[in-house]
């Protein structure tokens, strides 16, 4: 029910959710995970940017602590 009031609300509105947003905040967690589970940093930022297509500078910079203040 609560889905069907939400139809309801935005009936006709364009709704746009930010991908990169999601993303960066998905990428910042695996490497979390990945780090603490024992994984070294570079394997980490490798595997990374193998499974989201960028390159490992562009997840260095997402998972760096200036990278979370987007």
């Amino acid at each position: 029910t609560k889905i069907k009031d939400i139809l309801r609300k935005f009936a006709g509105w364009r709704i746009y959710f930010r991908k990169k947003q999601s993303e960066y905040e998905e990428i910042r967690n695996l490497y979390e995970q990945m780090v603490s589970a024992g994984a070294s940093r570079s394997q980490a930022v490798k595997e990374l940017a193998e499974i989201f297509g960028r390159s490992k500078g562009t997840i260095r910079k997402i998972t760096s602590i200036q990278g979370s203040l987007f």
